[in-house]
């Protein structure tokens, strides 16, 4: 399926996305050729988005961040709308002549959902509008940094912040966030890419880089990792802060527990953010409850 690339946001930001495909089906012309058509989720209904996502777990929640997000890039881009049509109406022009101002009022006309006038920013601007809009962490506005506006940025996943902490390049007790900071400075642009692609690779393919492996097991046994002389591993093989896929766990009523996260070392690639939020979410709610 081929994707334009400024909607790569909304793919980064959900990937999961076979279910809003199947429902709300993929733009067939213009910039978004090839897209799902995100201007009608936006405007369907909470429950309707809902189950068109509830395969890939988490969708309420999810449901309700996608409809906020969409809805917040809405708003700014008709605010930005209105704004370049004052300025066109204050422009002198010549007939049948198109301006600049011509051409990204007719995108923001036919893609109300475009991202494509970030291109404009800073990455630091990038950054800091991205992570502006609900639901988007550090992590997923790196990727989208790194892989859609193909900028310098080193985007810190699970595999690069398990492996930054074994190799000593951040404090055992950074957080991700903070791991981020402390690498994108660190690591020189031209490697940002390609190291994170080689942390993504090795951490899901070495049986002993993975999260969810313990010395002593057959696979591990097998294992030679290349990289096992520059690595110190901690006791259970997992960075600070990794919680077990069994534990990660959310209580609701009647005493019954819902799993996140099924696989502890494939989560964060599609939903250690969305986790974050879930979590968050159930305490404000077990909060209230006891009051």
């Amino acid at each position: 399926m081929k994707i334009s690339y400024f909607y790569g946001f909304y793919y980064i930001f959900l990937p999961n996305n076979v279910g809003l495909q199947r429902r709300y089906g993929l733009q067939e012309t213009g910039k978004g050729k090839g897209s799902i058509k995100w201007n009608d989720v936006r405007i369907d209904s909470l429950p309707n988005i809902e189950t068109a996502i509830k395969s890939g777990g988490l969708a309420h929640v999810k449901a309700i961040s996608l409809k906020k997000v969409t809805n917040q890039v809405y708003l700014d881009n008709l605010q930005r709308l209105q704004k370049l049509v004052k300025e066109r109406s204050a422009t002198e022009f010549k007939e049948n002549a198109t301006t600049l101002l011509d051409i990204e009022i007719a995108d923001l006309l036919m893609n109300p959902l475009t991202l494509e006038w970030l291109y404009s920013m800073t990455t630091n601007e990038i950054m800091e509008y991205l992570t502006s809009l609900p639901g988007v962490g550090v992590k997923t506005a790196a990727c989208v940094l790194l892989f859609n506006f193909k900028r310098p940025c080193f985007a810190v996943d699970t595999h690069v912040w398990r492996h930054a902490k074994w190799l000593g390049w951040v404090p055992t007790k950074a957080t991700r966030d903070k791991a981020f900071s402390h690498l994108d400075f660190l690591i020189p642009d031209h490697l940002k890419y390609s190291l994170h692609q080689l942390f993504l690779r090795h951490g899901k393919s070495c049986f002993r880089c993975k999260g969810n492996t313990k010395p002593g097991s057959k696979e591990w046994e097998q294992t030679e990792c290349p990289i096992d002389h520059l690595l110190t591993r901690d006791k259970e093989n997992k960075h600070e802060g990794t919680v077990s896929p069994k534990k990660l766990v959310i209580k609701a009523a009647g005493n019954k527990k819902r799993k996140i996260v099924k696989d502890g070392d494939e989560e964060d690639e599609e939903g250690a953010e969305w986790d974050d939020v879930a979590i968050r979410s159930s305490s404000a709610k077990a909060t209230k409850r006891k009051k």
